[in-house]
């Protein structure tokens, strides 16, 4: 079989089973380590590693594995990340939470930041490559995350102090700052077969996917400095039950964020 039959094969799968097409190429693209050029020129050759190759695609296809579970990296705001079973796929949508952090925040400060549940370490990598002085404390529950989550500051080459909480359960000082993109699917809610392949863990929340925002604010002004920001990714429904939550444990208001789809996305809350 060449090149050329192979894409045409699963690319045809690929539309059968309600799959992006696009993916067949990338898998292939990424495991032979060749532009898309350089795959056109191969298109009459005949496959090396055949068997391989189909394997991914079914992995894809039919046993729901995400791409980037398979190629085992993915990139998040211009920088690459290996991902893995252990934490979720850093999404687009959180990049409006990196945007809201750049528009707020004065890049001439050193603040001090926790990352509450950073899984890939993602959201603090890029902070800290546009604040090398920040302080930045990264938590997660789970011990394989962190430990992912320390693989990828190395390839990314920044220093962030990541280890192990339940939410503030090892924390013992105040921050300027603390971000957090927490579980906050509602555990009736019905989600795609590649979504279900990521960490339950990461992704259910008790109370309408409400749990974990109400177990942050409830305690977070022991660990929050005298003008403090603090910035939450939210599913696009709960805006106003968090601005409720908010409002009963801190008192003041929040502001909402929405994305480029016009969903409500990110959470705001300061006091200068």
């Amino acid at each position: 079989m060449t090149y050329y039959e192979l894409l045409r094969k699963y690319r045809l799968e690929a539309q059968k089973t309600g799959k992006e097409k696009e993916a067949i190429d990338f898998l292939v693209l990424n495991s032979l380590n060749l532009s898309k050029a350089e795959l056109i020129l191969k298109y009459s050759e005949s496959v090396i590693n055949e068997g391989s190759l189909i394997n991914l695609f079914q992995d894809y296809l039919y046993n729901n594995i995400p791409v980037q579970y398979i190629i085992g990296h993915t990139y998040f705001y211009g920088l690459k990340f290996k991902v893995n079973k252990h934490v979720l796929i850093p999404r687009f949508d959180s990049e409006i939470l990196i945007e809201c952090i750049f528009k707020n925040l004065d890049l001439n400060k050193n603040y001090t930041i926790l990352d509450i549940g950073t899984g890939s370490g993602a959201l603090s990598i890029v902070i800290k490559k546009y604040f090398p002085n920040t302080v930045i404390d990264a938590i997660d529950i789970s011990s394989k995350a962190i430990e992912l989550a320390k693989e990828n500051s190395k390839i990314n080459n920044v220093d962030i102090n990541f280890f192990e909480s339940d939410i503030f359960s090892n924390i013992n000082k105040k921050y300027d700052i603390v971000i957090s993109n927490p579980p906050y699917i509602s555990v009736d809610e019905e989600l795609s077969p590649e979504v279900k392949q990521e960490p339950h863990i990461a992704l259910y929340a008790n109370y309408n996917g409400l749990y974990f925002y109400e177990e942050i604010l409830k305690n977070i002004n022991k660990y929050l400095n005298k003008n403090f920001y603090v910035f939450l990714e939210i599913g696009y429904t709960q805006a106003n039950e968090i601005k409720k939550i908010i409002k009963k444990r801190l008192g003041i208001d929040a502001e909402v964020v929405k994305d480029l789809q016009g969903l409500d996305r990110v959470i705001i809350i300061k006091e200068e």
